[in-house]
């Protein structure tokens, strides 16, 4: 196969230089088993996520929701104790990413490359079969053992610690306490003399790591330019961890220090606390993590093609951002819904009749979601690399309504509410909402980002002057910038009937209650491979 395309969307690729990386022959071996190890095929698919199958393994990362969980349970405790438990999770994890680190009994011999295969004894007394966690010199003490991980949402690892309580811990098969691994390339057994249990991939890390993460090509350097939609949060805020920061002040009960949108929590109640830390963890942490995959896998895409993999890397991230959206939780939730932006997207498309059918089916949002990561598979698949960038702008566009119909909700709420006590708990739900949209309106207009934060601000006085017809006519505004619609938007369903809009609140435009975007037919974002691509595609199954 040979590819040939330029990058060139002047709002993302600005007609950049491509920099190919030559391959070597060590690399292309670790590449290689690594996707052979994801990938059972050209024509293979996995569990489905929503109506997505992925082509690759990614149930590992959609775990990361099963640490989200653990969160959400130990912020309901009216504990200093357990928000201290549910930070430790949301910065050690235990669920993704799972790997043993062993202290040796004696230096290194010889160096070890990442992914490696290193076998030990499990604590059940059977054999664990994982790869070396990272690289390796000569002389080092310690190593990283990753464990294996199966394709079950729920059951992928058998060796979950991190920071998790104990009864979420599974150790029955992590490695032997002291003993000794073998490791390819090695002549005899490595012995070691202690492990620790520890998790290389958590919901903090997608926000510390963001200055490198959030970038352009392959090597993430700080040279490089944010990701557009990212760069906006860090002009907003005035630093690429806000999201570790929001986190932060919810689990700690401290106010942020920020560029602008600032959340003050300091002598609020643990109930404003837990919705500021939950909240913030599941949909803007995740959630812009899963829309840095989207962009990753054009990025693996644009570089890669040219060599022998060409697609492995782009389709296992865009795979991984499936699994980012929706999560494994979305398996045994027995509404559907998980706990992440696909669980959001559903509740508050509720809330507002933007589902299929207006308040049942699926959130119009979800349904053009899974339109979107499905035409962009079919376009990787296709080496279309420039061309899925369309769909990347569409996801962006969509996963801020949810964002917009949240701040709009509480602000709806608190401006209708005589319940002081309630009114601190909507007051931080209000805020957390608002957070993941005022960088957008902010872009659009900077004076209109300051009268919805006026509005939906914690205050010291823990009194809300959130007036919801100045929110919604601000938001409404800047609904063109923002390329919205009011059918998308909808209204407030009106809780006493769940079947017309509250009265003061309903769909702008006049959108009768109900209707949804009207987008009942595949966008062009999301439209199959082009004929030359569609050709392409069909050759990979018989190479």
């Amino acid at each position: 196969r040979q590819f040939s395309f330029q990058a060139h969307n002047s709002d993302f690729y600005s007609f950049r230089q491509v920099k190919f990386t030559p391959i070597t022959s060590k690399m292309f071996s670790f590449k290689a088993a690594f996707f052979a190890s994801l990938i059972g095929g050209a024509s293979a698919s996995f569990p489905a996520l929503s109506t997505y199958e992925p082509r690759t393994n990614v149930a590992d990362h959609a775990a990361i929701s099963m640490d989200q969980t653990e969160i959400q349970a130990l912020v309901a405790f009216d504990s200093e104790a357990s928000f201290d438990q549910a930070e430790r999770i949301y910065r050690e994890g235990g669920n993704s990413r799972s790997f043993a680190e062993l202290t040796l009994s004696a230096a290194l011999t010889q160096s070890i490359q990442k992914g490696d295969p290193i076998t030990g004894t499990a604590l059940d007394g059977t054999v664990v079969a994982g790869i070396a966690y990272a690289d390796y010199s000569q002389g080092d003490l310690t190593i990283g053992l990753r464990y294996p991980t199966g394709q079950a949402y729920l059951t992928h690892v058998s060796c979950r610690v991190g920071a998790l309580p104990a009864s979420a811990i599974d150790t029955s098969q992590c490695v032997e306490e002291s003993g000794s691994v073998t490791i390819d390339g090695f002549n005899g057994a490595v012995a070691y003399t202690s492990v620790v249990n520890k998790n290389g991939r958590t919901i903090a890390g997608f926000s510390t790591s963001a200055n490198s993460k959030f970038r352009f090509d392959e090597d993430k350097t700080s040279t490089k330019d944010f990701y557009p939609f990212f760069q906006k949060f860090v002009d907003y805020y005035g630093t690429f961890d806000f999201a570790d920061k929001i986190a932060t002040a919810g689990f700690d009960g401290v106010d942020t220090s920020l560029a602008n949108g600032n959340i003050l929590l300091s002598g609020y109640s643990v109930d404003a606390r837990a919705e500021i830390a939950k909240k913030g963890t599941a949909y803007i942490n995740v959630g812009l993590y899963a829309l840095r995959e989207v962009y990753d896998a054009i990025d693996d895409c644009v570089i890669e093609c040219g060599t022998e993999q060409c697609n492995d890397e782009s389709v296992h991230a865009l795979d991984e951002a499936v699994a980012f959206y929706v999560g494994s939780q979305y398996v045994s939730d027995p509404d559907g819904q998980g706990n992440l932006n696909y669980a959001l997207a559903e509740k508050r498309a509720g809330n507002f009749a933007t589902k299929e059918d207006g308040t049942s089916g699926q959130a119009e949002v979800n349904r053009l979601m899974m339109l979107e990561f499905n035409g962009m598979k079919s376009k990787l698949n296709a080496g279309q690399c420039s061309e899925s960038e369309a769909n990347a702008e569409e996801m962006v566009r969509l996963m801020q309504i949810p964002f917009i119909q949240g701040t709009m909700r509480y602000a709806y709420l608190l401006d209708n509410s005589n319940d002081v006590t309630s009114s601190e708990k909507q007051m931080a739900e209000g805020a957390i909402f608002a957070a993941g949209i005022l960088p957008a309106v902010h872009d659009c207009n900077p004076a209109t980002a300051t009268i919805i934060y006026d509005n939906m601000k914690l205050t010291p006085s823990k009194a809300s002057s959130a007036d919801f017809g100045e929110v919604k006519r601000a938001f409404e505004s800047v609904y063109s910038c923002l390329q919205v619609s009011c059918a998308e938007i909808g209204g407030v369903v009106d809780p006493a009937t769940g079947t017309s809009y509250a009265t003061g609140a309903e769909a702008c435009g006049g959108v009768q209650f109900g209707s949804t975007s009207g987008a009942s037919a595949i966008s062009a974002s999301s439209m199959a491979v082009t004929a030359i691509g569609a050709v392409g595609a069909i050759a990979t199954l018989f190479m």
